[in-house]
This record gives structure tokens, sequence and C-alpha cells, in this order.
């Protein structure tokens, strides 16, 4: 299942080694200069592997630029509250590693860097909305938003390798092994067995179904199931690798690829084209037809338009990007530091 971005690289403590502050603050092309770029920045990383490694996914492209505001904002006040400092250096190359990871993005480790970006001031026990504000080596309990009412967690340690694990999250780097206890995660190369707790295959490969490392089936080699194709490919009827198929495509053929993938079943195949089970901006919507994320169907047009930012006049929580209509009015889509 793909996680957002954020849960895999910002959820990060300084147990892993230092590294030194280097390189531009361009991530790669994505602006991290400040804590609001590089949390965009993450969300924009996550739609390019969506378009990239997963068949172009549920077209989310009209609303990442609200999402990315949104994870900005909300990274930008606990810096500007003193609750955290930004590097911007490893926030530049945190981006910069996480791009070179190309499509195994979503199954390896995190880059190490992405450890040093944030440096949160709240101890062990301290009050936290999210895990940046939490001293290195410890995590937040919560991480909040409008809608769950912005309820504050505590700043936890990491359970470190060789320790319990029964209730307590790991260390990155390591995982909950058996006897629930933190072990050290070892990466296997090809041609290694894999399947045992705490173990990856390294990049360019997957754990196969005889339990070896292995690499993935290019684009027209035979398959029997989705697993074993390459990111991007899936298995088509004839049995052969093949590209996803985009909203619009073509399908059904013998030796076309699956629409949209596994993991966003937005899509399917409806006489020979691939159809999105949702409304996109602008479009009708209905209760059977949902709008794309960060919209809503307005109840008069029943066609989808942009949820409302903070301080606007609402009616019910759906029109509003925080998903919390209070008093008539919009909450903010971002927690409170």
């Amino acid at each position: 299942m793909h996680r957002p971005l954020r849960s895999r690289l910002l959820a990060l403590s300084a147990v892993l080694p230092a590294l030194t502050a280097c390189g531009s603050s361009s991530g790669g092309g994505l602006a991290t200069s400040t804590a609001a770029g590089y949390g965009a920045a993450l969300l924009q990383l996550d739609e390019q592997w969506v378009a990239t490694c997963a068949g172009g996914g549920q077209g989310q492209q009209p609303s990442i630029a609200i999402s990315g505001a949104i994870e900005g904002a909300q990274l930008q006040a606990i810096v500007t509250a003193g609750k955290a400092t930004y590097d911007a250096a490893s926030g530049a190359a945190c981006i910069a590693a996480a791009q070179a990871l190309g499509c195994w993005l979503d199954a390896l480790p995190p880059p190490p860097a992405c450890a040093q970006v944030f440096t949160g001031a709240s101890p062990v026990g301290g009050a936290c909305v999210v895990s940046e504000e939490c001293v290195p080596g410890a995590h937040c309990t919560a991480n909040a938003s409008p809608a769950s009412g912005c309820t504050a967690g505590v700043c936890v340690a990491y359970a470190l390798a060789g320790q319990g694990c029964a209730g307590a999250e790991c260390a990155p780097g390591t995982t909950c092994g058996s006897g629930s206890v933190c072990v050290a995660r070892t990466e296997v190369a090809a041609g290694g067995a894999c399947g045992a707790t705490g173990t990856y295959c390294a990049q360019g490969t997957y754990c196969g179904p005889a339990s070896t490392c292995v690499a993935p089936t290019p684009r027209g080699g035979a398959c029997g199931s989705g697993i074993a194709c390459a990111f991007g490919l899936g298995c088509a009827p004839d049995g052969t690798c093949q590209p996803y198929v985009a909203a619009g495509g073509a399908c059904g053929g013998a030796s076309q690829g699956p629409c949209g993938a596994p993991f966003l079943s937005a899509m399917s195949c409806a006489s020979g084209v691939c159809t999105t089970s949702y409304a996109a901006p602008g479009a009708a919507c209905s209760a059977t037809l949902p709008c794309l994320e960060e919209y809503t169907c307005d109840a008069t047009s029943s066609t989808c338009v942009a949820r409302l930012a903070g301080g606007a006049a609402c009616a019910a929580d759906a029109q509003c990007q925080s998903s919390l209509c209070t008093g008539g009015l919009c909450a903010s889509p971002i927690c409170p530091p």
C-alpha cells in the first residue's frame, strides 16, 4: 500500500548518523529554502511518484498545489513559533536523495538526510502536534488535524534495536521483529534470501515468490501477477507486463495493461476505456460520483468546486479545506503549533 510521502520521510529521528550539511536549496528542482517550500516539495514529489511509477493514479494533480500549501503552512507554523528549526541544506539533500530513488521511493528506507531536516524543541514528555516538534530520537504520539480537533500529543522516545516494541514505535532503520523486539533492517542483494522480518531487497529488486530478491520483469516480459512487474507496469491478460493505462486510454485488450494501479482503485475498464470513478473539478458530481480530493460537490450546482479556506463562510464540513465548519466559518486547515 502506498503511504503518503511525509509519513515516510518526515517522521524520522536523528538517531541516524548525522550528515554534513551540503548541497543547494533547490531540492533537485523543488524549492526547499523554507519549511513551507519543503512541505510543498514533499507533496509534489509524491505526485510525481504516482504519475511516473503508478500509472498516473487517480489524476490528483489539480489538488496537489492545495495540499502542498497546507502541508507547508503546517511545517512553517511550528518553525515560526520556535518549536522546531529547519535546515534548508538538509531539506534540499533529502528531496534530492528521495528523487534519486526513483520508483523505489516507496519500497526502500528513507534517505538518512531526511532525519536532519527538522530539529524539534519539545522534550520527551512534552506536548506536540507533529513529530517535527520533538527533540531528536523522539516522535509525537499524535499527528493532529483540524477535523480531529487538533488534539496535541506527547513526545515519546523511539524504541531502539534490542528494545521492546509492544506499544512502542521502533526507531528509523529498525522494525518490530519476533518477540516484539526492535531489530535492525538489513539490505539483501539480488539472489539473497528475503521475507524475514527486518530484511529488504536492494534498490532495483523485490522479494519474489521464492523468497529471493530478484529484478522485476520489464515491459513485455512474462508475469503471473502484477507483483512481478517493474514499477509502473501491470500484468496484462496475455500474461505480459505492460504499462498501466491512464484515464481515457484504451483497455481490455490482451496486451493492454490494467487501468490505474492496484492501490489506487478509482479507475475501471468500461466499454474498452479506462474510466475514473470520481468527478474532476467543474464536472457534475453526486453521492455515487464523488469529487477529486480537495474539492467538494456543491449542493446547488451539483458540480465539483474547490474547498474553502479558513475563515470562509460555510454550511458543512465538506466545504472546507480543513474538513471542519464551525460557527458558520471554515476552521484553519492547519493546527496551531
